[in-house]
């Protein structure tokens, strides 16, 4: 599936893969039908990101499957650990590294557009031991991404890699973090504010020339949180 297919072709094609129509789909997902059409037909062009998780979910696959570029997009990147080798320098110790997967997905900086390939990208060696005390993670719950744009610059900038613990969903504490806001897939430092009413989440840029903007947790799917980049110099 190219770069610039959209949401619906996804879906479709993920559908036909596993012999689903809109009706058995929806009934899996619990989603009307209608919703399901909509987006097919090209008439949702801001789908509930909780109701593209359920569809996800159904589907079998993670919600960036379905996540694709339908415009102009400004993306973000991450550096890695400093004891970190790509595939091309491949180690040959059994059990001092890992394999962290890479995306071919990119993160918007920017304007909030998306941009996301569904292909496994090359792996990444990173020390087992770095993984094990540093993180605490298991290497299956980590991703590597590229990014563009310069919306949180000087802390992110175009070309960095970031490396996300898909276990960390919720900015407590605060930090930056992948999301899909209902806009795009985007990297944006995100705060839990515990308003009186009904909790929301602040979304800000590094980048002092764009603006804040809040969410309720339940418009959000929040895809990890950046734990380390890499930066070419």
């Amino acid at each position: 599936m190219s770069l610039t297919s959209t949401i619906a072709e996804r879906l479709q094609f993920l559908m036909a893969q596993r012999a689903l129509n809109a009706t058995q789909l929806a009934k899996l997902a619990e989603v009307k039908p209608s919703f399901i059409y909509d987006i097919l037909n090209g008439k949702s062009a801001n789908p509930s990101p909780v109701r593209l998780s359920q569809l996800a979910k159904a589907l079998g696959v993670d919600i960036s499957r379905l996540i694709g570029s339908e415009g102009t997009s400004r993306t973000l990147q991450v550096d890695m650990p400093y004891d970190t080798v790509s595939s091309r320098h491949a180690p040959t110790g059994d059990d001092d590294y890992v394999t962290i997967s890479s995306v071919l997905v990119e993160a918007s900086m920017g304007g909030g557009a998306v941009v996301a390939q569904e292909e496994q990208g090359k792996p990444y060696y990173f020390r087992r031991e770095w993984i094990r005390n540093r993180l605490g993670v298991s290497p299956s719950e980590l991703r590597m991404i590229f990014v563009r744009g310069d919306s949180m610059e000087p802390t992110l900038c175009a070309n960095d890699m970031i490396l996300i613990d898909t276990t960390k969903r919720m900015p407590s504490p605060s930090g930056i973090f992948v999301l899909f806001d209902g806009m795009g897939l985007v990297a944006k430092r995100l705060e839990l504010m515990q308003n009186p009413v009904t909790p929301v989440i602040r979304i800000l840029s590094d980048n002092p020339q764009y603006s804040a903007y809040e969410r309720p947790p339940s418009e959000l799917h929040i895809i990890g949180r950046v734990v380390w980049f890499a930066r070419e110099l």
